[in-house]
């Protein structure tokens, strides 16, 4: 009997520790299959949090004391303008001075060099030494007694000299432009000659008088030319010219003024058509109208003659009509 007992006692205690281990096993694979949950579960942001400071603003009225004034007495600040004006007009005089003093320089070099230059064939032999001389003391002066003068000694200085070159430089100018502004001559000449010849209906309307003028303005002007052009050309160079090309520019001016209003003179318009009636036409075409109105066409009569009045004979029987 108590081996029977001690093999139950046995029995139950294998039995408790199958159990216990059977637990233990379900513990740990519900452990294992937790952990693999919250392994694929996503991870959740993590926040974190910062301290803001704010600051604060205050303002104070501060006391102060004011020592000086730095605003000026109006006296010194006008004195002080003007003081400033006069500095100014000072130095622009100073700059105005200097640059007419470089002007003298300038022309003395300048005329010079022409002079043997493009001005060789319009001056002579003669005259261009005396001027060369006279170039040369100003130059002197300039460096010497010169040195520092005011503006209007430079400026009369200036006119000295450019009195020696201006009449070089005039026949060298004139020689260069003639032959342009004669040639503007001549084609306005030819121009309203052309015009006044011509056979043109666009010119028929002008009277004969009054395109015998134009030729006649052309041909003035042509001619009085031709006499400053043979008179130009028995003259050397360096003498003075025999015309000027501001007198050409006149002349041809004044052609232009003379002869375009007279060839450009409008045809007249020509007058309307009137339909030129007989009298009484319109009258007589009146009243057959109001009567072909009145009296309508009557085409059941046979004959219009037996409307007619029958002659009669002198007897006042009527006549037989065959």
């Amino acid at each position: 009997m108590e081996t029977d007992k001690k093999d139950e006692s046995k029995d139950k205690k294998g039995s408790k520790k199958g159990e216990s281990k059977d637990t233990e096993t379900d513990k740990q694979e519900d452990g294992d299959s937790m952990e693999t949950e919250e392994a694929a579960k996503p991870a959740e942001p993590e926040f974190e949090t910062k301290m803001v400071t704010k600051t604060r603003t205050i303002k104070k009225d501060v006391g102060y004391q004011m020592l000086f004034s730095s605003a000026f007495n109006p006296k010194v600040l006008q004195d002080a303008i003007e003081s400033e004006l006069e500095m100014a007009l000072n130095d622009r005089i100073q700059y105005e001075t200097k640059d007419c003093k470089n002007s003298v320089e300038e022309y003395v070099y300048t005329l010079r060099d022409k002079m043997y230059a493009e001005y060789n064939d319009f001056v002579q032999e003669d005259t261009r030494s005396e001027i060369s001389a006279q170039l040369e003391k100003v130059e002197d002066w300039l460096y010497d007694e010169g040195e520092d003068e005011k503006k209007s000694t430079y400026i009369n200085k200036l006119q000295e000299i450019q009195q020696l070159g201006n009449p070089i430089k005039l026949r060298f100018e004139e020689d260069m432009n003639r032959s342009a502004v004669v040639s503007t001559l001549v084609s306005v000449c030819d121009k309203f000659r052309s015009m006044a010849t011509s056979i043109s209906e666009i010119y028929a309307h002008i009277e004969q008088s009054e395109k015998d003028n134009v030729i006649t303005e052309c041909d003035n002007a042509i001619s009085w030319l031709n006499d400053k052009q043979s008179q130009q050309g028995s003259l050397p160079k360096y003498s003075p010219p025999a015309f000027l090309c501001s007198e050409v520019q006149k002349k041809a001016e004044v052609v232009e003024r003379v002869c375009q209003p007279i060839m450009s003179k409008p045809a007249p318009k020509p007058e309307p058509k009137e339909d030129v009636k007989m009298e009484g036409e319109g009258e007589a075409n009146g009243e057959n109208g109001d009567n072909a109105a009145s009296t309508p066409m009557d085409e059941d009569k046979p004959d219009a003659k037996e409307d007619e009045e029958m002659p009669t004979a002198p007897d006042g029987k009527t006549a037989d009509i065959d």
